[in-house]
């Protein structure tokens, strides 16, 4: 006996298209900044050791990355897709708001400036997230198909 999944929603609502769209720009332009060499680099990341740097610079393609495949397939309706935004949120959040301290300091941040960068950055994270984790818009989502992905699902 095969159940059927519940119909899906033809039109995305717009608070998922304007995430989706956010994740797609943030992705590209960071992947434009890393690329064309438009990355500030401070005299403090400068002294750190090659293998600092190539991680680093790993971490910005990788979330960047994440952002541009997360987005596309939120436009094509994957679960995959919603289940990789919701990881590239909760994990960049951290990193970001350290970032976003240490372009706006020009340099090493105070911890006014680290908190400030939290809270912009926690603040934007944190709406995504709730745009693409709330249950009215997980039935825009084409579900699993077996017994075996129920576990997975949000």
């Amino acid at each position: 006996m095969s159940r059927k999944s519940p119909a899906v929603p033809e039109k995305l609502p717009f608070s998922l298209k304007l995430a989706a769209s956010y994740l797609l720009l943030s992705g590209l332009f960071g992947i434009s900044l890393f690329f064309f060499k438009f990355m500030p680099e401070h005299k403090e990341f400068v002294a750190q050791s090659l293998g600092y740097k190539v991680q680093s610079y790993a971490r910005e393609i990788i979330f960047n990355l994440m952002c541009i495949t997360s987005s596309i397939g939120l436009f094509y309706r994957q679960v995959w897709a919603r289940k990789l935004a919701l990881i590239y949120l909760a994990v960049s959040t951290y990193y970001e708001s350290a970032a976003f301290a240490w372009g706006f300091a020009g340099g090493r941040p105070t911890i006014k400036l680290f908190l400030l960068g939290f809270a912009v950055i926690g603040t934007l994270n944190g709406i995504l997230f709730y745009i693409i984790y709330r249950k009215k818009t997980a039935v825009h989502f084409k579900q699993a198909g077996s017994q075996r992905d129920v576990w997975w699902t949000f």
